[in-house]
């Protein structure tokens, strides 16, 4: 969970700088969230955020989470590309929640911004930031399930336990491991059964 954090932060960071930049330097109105600069600063912004993500949640869960995922060679561009590809669906997850809780909260905030003061600057948290946020908690969880089910496998070990091959050996092949040793023994027959009769008799 550590490395989500720190995919979420470095992610959330590019996210709200990508903001900034264009409030700054561009002076797109961020209150205006249905107008075309708005909405292209907000597309570009989630891009930057997805790529930064990518990059470094891939590289952090196949070194250090997933450590009994297989590493042998010529898994490691399937691995990416399986990875890009359920990154990219819960990017577009993440593009509509983010949106539509940024519709929800500024109805609820009526975009209103609470001011604080950190490291001797002013920071605002606005709907944008609360909602990728709450966005961003939901898609890393996911995210960790479908990658330990679905791109990051266990590496198949080629020398199983003695209990798993006891577990996947055949009804026949423990018929076969029965020994012989248990063959009927021959009768015997009773001396007094088998004397001669008297012929005297």
């Amino acid at each position: 969970m550590a490395f989500g954090v720190l995919t979420t932060f470095s992610s959330m960071a590019v996210y709200e700088l990508t903001f900034l930049f264009a409030k700054h330097f561009l002076g797109v109105d961020l209150a205006e969230i249905s107008s075309g600069p708005y909405l292209a600063t907000y597309f570009t912004a989630q891009v930057l955020q997805w790529i930064t993500a990518v990059l470094v949640a891939f590289s952090t869960n196949r070194k250090w989470v997933f450590t009994k995922a297989d590493r042998s060679k010529g898994t490691f561009w399937p691995q990416l590309f399986k990875f890009s590809l359920t990154r990219l669906g819960t990017f577009g997850l993440d593009l509509i929640m983010t949106y539509l809780l940024v519709l929800l909260l500024n109805v609820i905030l009526k975009g209103a911004e609470f001011d604080f003061v950190l490291f001797h600057r002013n920071w605002a948290i606005n709907a944008e930031l609360i909602a990728k946020l709450l966005s961003s908690i939901i898609v890393v969880i996911l995210n960790y399930f479908i990658s330990k089910g679905f791109v990051f496998k266990k590496k198949k070990d080629p020398n199983p336990s003695p209990e798993e091959s006891e577990a996947t050996e055949s009804p026949a092949a423990a018929e076969n491991s029965v020994t012989s040793d248990d063959s009927p023994a021959e009768e015997t027959q009773d001396p007094e059964n088998t004397q001669n009769p008297d012929p005297s008799a």
